[in-house]
């Protein structure tokens, strides 16, 4: 449950966890959309229809029901931005014009643009199967342009009790969002991350220093010191 109010923006908003007893930081989706359109991804006929989505820090791809994917992966497809270096300069797709993906957690709106979920270089473009993509690849034939812009997507295939509707957020979510891990209250707090830059800036050394959830560490005036350690041990097994 510790933070660092330089890190992020305002306060945090929380998640509570859900199925703790299965081991992973799990919340419930209620909506997922695209520029303000709602998908039928998880509109839940019943509970164990709807969606939920794990945290997961060592995963730097967004994680998708593999039924969903090509769906996904179409929508927020877009066409390579110009190279500011011209031809000898491969396109940014971080700066390409693509979707929102909005995704609603709780009382957390997760709001990432193309900046946070674009793979940086453009890929040879190839003609899309669905009707909306044709008109899309003729525009591009015509600019003379040849490549497209991929989202950072992976399937997720598994099976009840955590599939088949598992989203995986990994780097593109947990970039753009400071998280905050409440063992005690089961809950998940997410705040905007602040630019580099503004996380870095040194703090007022005339303030007080904070002291992370001062109900687990003791009280303002006896704060305790949390040290943690790595040690490493070798085991000898007698015959």
């Amino acid at each position: 449950g510790g933070r660092n109010a330089a890190r992020f923006e305002g306060p945090l908003a929380w998640a509570p966890v859900v199925a703790p007893q299965q081991g992973f930081w799990q919340v419930e989706v209620q909506a997922i959309r695209i520029d303000g359109v709602e998908l039928p991804t998880c509109k839940a006929k019943g509970k164990k229809d709807g969606c939920r989505a794990i945290l997961d820090t060592g995963t730097s791809h967004l994680g998708i029901p593999k039924r969903h994917i090509s769906s996904f992966t179409e929508q927020l497809s877009a066409l390579a931005p110009p190279s500011p270096g011209g031809a000898e300069e491969a396109a940014d797709c971080r700066q390409a014009t693509a979707p929102t993906l909005s995704i609603d957690i709780g009382s957390v709106t997760i709001e990432l643009q193309p900046e946070d979920y674009m793979r940086p270089d453009p890929l040879a473009a190839t003609t899309p199967k669905a009707s909306s993509r044709k008109e899309l690849a003729n525009v591009a034939a015509t600019a003379g342009q040849n490549s497209m812009c991929k989202p950072r997507l992976m399937p997720v295939s598994l099976q009840a009790p955590l599939g088949p509707n598992l989203f995986i957020l990994g780097e593109p979510v947990l970039q753009r969002y400071y998280t905050v891990y409440d063992w005690k209250a089961q809950r998940v707090g997410f705040g905007k991350a602040k630019a580099p830059e503004a996380a870095l800036a040194l703090p007022d050394p005339a303030a007080p220093p904070e002291y992370p959830g001062d109900e687990a560490f003791g009280d303002d005036d006896h704060p305790e010191m949390v040290i943690l350690m790595q040690v490493t041990l070798t085991l000898k097994l007698a015959a």
